[in-house]
């Protein structure tokens, strides 16, 4: 055995457990990292939201409204207790009492509205839906779409308000409704990424469309302008297919020649430029590429991604693998692909 380590180089008995030693190092900091930038974000988003609702700062809340997707904002803190919901329910009386001639008191009136309706109902089949939960249901959304219009005849050029419209005539089913919200906003705002995003749910297949219809879309809407983050409508698109499909199929389609290099083309244009170019809407492109280079094997264009994206994760889609966790699973991956 002796004769045996005098041929192993010094260097390797000193390399290998420290090594082994910055491993284990490396894995414990990564969980404490990824739980201290979870609980951060809580701790910020909720005590700046009952900091609004004690002291009637609605001019506070607008900024952070601003500065934050209100569905962010709602899946971090509002969904984990019955506390966080009875604020967040006086908070949208009180802003919205407060700001009556507000466009953006009768949205967020909406969209909360359109969440509470998908509270009541669940996110189970038609079959599995009680009729109570589907009357509840209805009449949210039925008084969210008065809410939308509200924010409309205040402003008709407010583009939030047809972004609402579109996911209330989804749930109404009416997808004519839709198309016609969709059309009235994006003739505003054309490269506006919430509207189509919330379109391009429309044109699913487990909606009112199909696979097609939902690639078609997003391939139509490319565009080599960095400020534009419409081309992140295909890794939405490739990965609803993607989530449609078992394991063993799912591997095999995201490592497909022609679906990587169609999201290497998606992608190039939103890795141009400065932080200038880093727009809320390309961040949270930015993740789904990321995601999706990353279960197809092709380490390098990950790598690129979490590089730009950086510590600015979303919820979506990280929160499929643990909805509680969005945090601590983006920065896993994003180790793992060694950025």
């Amino acid at each position: 055995m002796l004769k045996f380590l005098n041929w192993i180089p010094g260097g390797f008995l000193i390399t290998l457990p420290y090594a082994f030693i910055r491993a284990i190092y490396r894995r414990y900091r990564k969980q404490a990292i990824a739980e201290n930038l979870e609980q951060k974000q809580k701790k910020s988003v909720h005590s700046a939201l009952q900091q609004s609702v004690v002291d009637n700062q609605y001019s506070a809340f607008t900024e952070l409204v601003d500065k934050a997707c209100y569905e962010d904002l709602r899946s971090m803190d509002w969904e984990s207790t019955d506390d966080h919901s009875r604020t967040a329910d006086t908070f949208v009386q009180r802003y919205q009492m407060g700001n009556r001639k507000s466009e953006k008191a009768q949205w967020l009136s909406a969209d909360y509205g359109i969440y509470t309706a998908w509270q009541i109902r669940g996110n189970g089949y038609a079959d599995t839906v009680s009729e109570e939960a589907q009357k509840g249901f209805y009449n949210a959304l039925i008084s969210a779409r008065k809410d939308a219009q509200s924010a409309l005849d205040i402003n008709p050029n407010y583009v939030p308000g047809y972004t609402a419209l579109v996911a209330i005539a989804m749930g109404l089913g009416n997808r004519m409704d839709a198309t016609l919200a969709f059309e009235a906003g994006s003739a505003i705002e054309p490269l506006n990424f919430r509207l189509h995003e919330r379109y391009l749910e429309v044109l699913k297949e487990k909606w009112y469309g199909s696979h097609d219809e939902m690639f078609e879309f997003a391939r139509s809407h490319y565009s080599d302008n960095s400020n534009s983050a419409l081309n992140g409508l295909i890794a939405l698109s490739h990965f609803e297919f993607w989530l449609g499909k078992d394991k063993t199929k799912a591997a095999i389609y995201l490592k497909q020649k022609n679906t990587q290099e169609e999201l290497k083309h998606y992608v190039k244009p939103l890795l141009k430029g400065t932080s200038k170019n880093r727009g809320e809407d390309n961040i949270v492109a930015l993740n789904y590429f990321a995601l999706l280079f990353y279960y197809g094997d092709k380490e390098k264009d990950a790598y690129k991604v979490f590089q730009r994206i950086g510590n600015r994760f979303t919820h979506w889609p990280w929160m499929i693998f643990d909805q509680q966790n969005a945090a601590r699973v983006y920065l896993e991956h994003k180790w793992a692909s060694g950025a």
